[in-house]
């Protein structure tokens, strides 16, 4: 695609230069859902049986299907911008590594959701979402898959949530300290912030 092509794409599609509208919403109604669900999961752990935990927590597996909805599209819509998202910035390591990193962490928000799902019908709970009943309850609760399940989705949440407080460290220190375009784009789309990123580098590829 030439630059002339790029300056009349739509506003809600990527091009080497910015994050669409498409991609920017998911990106922050994603990371709102998440915030929220990770909140929800530290009150169940660390303040059990309080009311704001019984609050929250009753919407904790309502709240993982619908991220994992969200994960599902835009790992979908970024799989369809592959050659036209901007690249990551940085020399090769750096990008490499910006890669892997979020690699992994579209790898946990779908992982994650999924065997929290697994866990409740396990359990022979069912699934109900958003008082819409998907999976009824009933069959034989497996006590010991529930407990190996159940163990993997809370290891693998933490670390989720790890990875996402090293992703918000590191892009503000694109922001502030190597001043590139970064989060810029992925806030409101184009950036005047000049990019360190050589010429024809690949693109930022299924993440952003």
């Amino acid at each position: 695609m030439t630059d002339t092509a790029h300056a009349s794409a739509s506003p809600l599609v990527d091009t080497p230069e910015r994050y669409g509208i498409v991609s920017r919403d998911f990106h922050w109604m994603l990371a709102i859902l998440i915030v929220y669900q990770l909140t929800t999961a530290a009150l169940h752990a660390f303040a059990p049986d309080t009311p704001l935990e019984r609050l929250l927590f009753s919407t904790h597996f309502s709240m993982g299907f619908t991220i994992l909805t969200l994960g599902v599209l835009r790992v979908l819509w970024a799989a369809s911008s592959y050659h036209h998202r901007p690249p990551h910035e940085g020399p090769p390591f750096e990008r490499f590594s910006a890669t892997v990193g979020q690699v992994v962490l579209y790898a946990l928000l779908i992982a994650v959701p999924f065997l929290g799902f697994i866990l409740l019908i396990s359990l022979g709970h069912g699934l109900t979402v958003w008082g819409v009943t998907l999976i009824p309850e009933g069959g034989t609760p497996n006590e010991g898959l529930a407990s190996l399940v159940g163990w993997v989705h809370v290891a693998l949440g933490w670390t989720f949530a790890s990875f996402i407080v090293a992703h918000i460290v590191i892009a503000l220190v694109h922001h502030f300290g190597k001043r590139d375009p970064t989060l810029e784009r992925m806030v409101v789309g184009r950036s005047d912030k000049p990019s360190d990123r050589p010429e024809g580098a690949r693109p930022a590829g299924y993440l952003g």
